[in-house]
C-alpha cells in the first residue's frame, strides 16, 4: 500500500498501553512502533530507505516512523498484542500439617472432648516474565484470568511490564477448619492436627507481538515523485510479513484448598 501527500506538516506523538483483548486490530494495539522495533524485525531504516528507492528510482532525504510528520498525515504504525496460547502442566496435590497438639489420658476413665482446629492459608496465582518481547508493548501489558485459563479460580487481572523477572501476584486468603469428636480411653496417647489440601498448577504462557504489516513509514523526496513529494508505504509492501517477537512466561497457581483433622493414636498408630 502507497500513500502520498504535498502539505506542511505539525504536531506531536504520544505514547500508550492496552490490554489484550480480543477484536478488531485497533483493539490489538499496545505501542506505536519505535526504529528499535523496526531493527529488531530486520527492517532497519537504511533497509527501508534502499526499500524506497528502489521502488520509486529516487533515495528519499530521510525514512520517517510515528513522528510530527508522520502523524500530521496518519501514517503511523503499531504494535500489535495477539492471542495468547498457554501450556497446561498436570496439576498435583500438595499438603501440609498445621495445628498439632497431644492429648493423653491418665485417668482410669475414658473422657470424650470436641477437637476444632483452624489455619489460614491463600489460594495464589503469579506470572513471571522469562522471556521479553524484542518488539515494545509500551508501559504496561494486562491479561485476562481468562486468557490464561484460571478464571473458574482467580478474577482478577494480570498486569506487568516487558521485563525478565517481572512478576504480577493475585491472592485470597481462606480459612480451612475441621473439627472432629474425640474418645479418649485410659492410658491413651493421641496426637491431633490439621492436615492441610490444596492444588498446585504450573502453566506455561506466551503472547507474540506484531508490528503491524499494514503500519506505515514515510518519506520526504529532494523532487516530486509522480507529482508528490511526500510518500508513505506499508510495512508489507517491503517486506514479508510477519514482524514479530513474543513474550513468555510462567503461571504458578495454588488453589482448591480444604482440610481435615487427623487423630493419631500413638500407642497403636492407628489414624482416624
Amino acid at each position: 500500500m502507497a500513500l502520498s501527500v504535498s502539505n506542511k506538516f505539525s504536531g506531536k506523538l504520544e505514547s500508550c498501553s492496552f490490554k489484550i483483548v480480543r477484536g478488531n486490530r485497533r483493539d490489538k494495539r499496545t505501542a506505536l512502533t519505535t526504529w528499535d522495533d523496526m531493527i529488531a524485525c530486520d527492517m532497519p531504516s537504511a533497509k527501508v530507505s534502499n526499500a524506497y528507492k528502489k521502488k520509486f528510482g529516487v533515495k528519499p532525504q530521510k525514512v520517517h516512523l510515528n513522528d510530527e510528520f508522520c502523524k500530521t498525515f496518519g501514517w503511523l504504525s503499531y504494535n500489535l498484542l495477539g492471542k495468547v496460547k498457554y501450556y497446561d502442566e498436570s496439576p498435583v496435590l500438595k499438603s501440609s500439617i498445621s495445628g498439632e497438639r497431644f492429648l493423653e489420658n491418665k485417668t482410669s476413665e475414658p473422657y470424650t472432648m470436641e477437637a476444632e482446629l483452624s489455619t489460614t492459608m491463600t489460594n495464589s496465582a503469579t506470572t513471571t516474565v522469562t522471556n521479553a518481547s524484542s518488539v515494545s508493548v509500551g508501559s504496561h501489558i494486562t491479561i485476562g484470568s481468562d486468557e490464561l485459563g484460571i478464571s473458574a479460580q482467580f478474577s482478577q487481572d494480570f498486569t506487568f511490564s516487558n521485563e525478565v523477572g517481572c512478576a504480577s501476584t493475585q491472592s485470597t486468603e481462606v480459612k480451612v477448619s475441621d473439627k472432629v469428636t474425640i474418645t479418649v480411653p485410659p492410658g491413651a496417647r493421641f496426637r491431633v492436627f490439621l492436615e492441610v489440601f490444596w492444588t498446585q498448577q504450573d502453566k506455561e504462557w506466551e503472547v507474540p507481538v506484531e508490528i503491524d504489516p499494514l503500519g506505515l513509514t514515510s518519506v520526504q523526496f529532494p523532487r516530486r515523485v509522480d507529482k508528490h513529494y511526500y510518500w508513505a508505504v506499508s510495512h508489507n509492501g517491503f517486506f514479508r510479513p510477519p514482524f514479530q517477537s513474543k513474550i513468555q512466561g510462567k503461571l504458578q497457581c495454588a488453589y482448591n484448598t480444604s482440610g481435615r483433622v487427623v487423630v493419631e493414636d500413638l500407642h497403636g498408630k492407628d489414624q482416624f
